[in-house]
């Protein structure tokens, strides 16, 4: 397990600029999650909110990296992925100006995708939300989920209809293309 101090310090300022002109007071906090080095690109990173347990951020940040690893990542340049709780997600996503019935949003000018815990965790009344949003739950909706915030990184496109189509083409294992976007 490597952890950069510099990166940690990095990702956090990322995070506060990203979100400042969006969120009063609203700021996270995170910390490195536990992948071992050469599970994932070196460019791209894994985060916890800095309240979730040391357990829960090593077993939900594995799942993301297990996830992430079945798509094209080495294509992104520099990335940060972070998993914040559910009991936060709402506030946090509405304060950005995000919709806060979707788990997982993106802030592309800093190469930063936040996830909702529910998609690591069941929570029952979110898990049931979801489940009507999307049609979806479990491992199914966190693929959806990471594959659709692909589609909006891979090509920097900030489309809901382009990311989905892109988060299909993935799914079925299919390059996908940004030219004329």
């Amino acid at each position: 397990m490597t952890f950069h101090a510099k990166s940690v310090a990095t990702f956090v300022s990322i995070l506060l600029s990203a979100f400042a002109p969006r969120c009063s007071a609203q700021s996270l906090k995170v910390v490195p999650a536990p992948i071992r080095a050469g599970v994932l690109p070196a460019q791209v990173r894994i985060f916890c909110a800095n309240n979730y347990t040391s357990e829960k951020c090593a077993a939900h940040s594995v799942m993301l990296a297990n996830e992430l690893s079945h798509y094209p990542i080495s294509q992104l340049m520099q990335w940060s992925f972070a998993v914040v709780p559910s009991d936060q997600w709402k506030q946090l996503v509405l304060k950005m100006g995000g919709n806060p019935d979707s788990p997982a949003f993106s802030v592309l000018e800093n190469r930063t995708t936040l996830f909702e815990s529910v998609l690591f965790e069941p929570v029952a009344s979110r898990s049931s939300e979801l489940l009507k949003h999307f049609a979806a739950q479990g491992t199914a909706l966190l693929d959806i989920a990471v594959s659709h915030e692909l589609g909006h990184a891979l090509c920097n496109d900030t489309s809901e209809r382009r990311a989905d189509e892109n988060g299909r083409a993935l799914r079925a294992q299919k390059l996908v293309s940004c030219q004329g976007r």
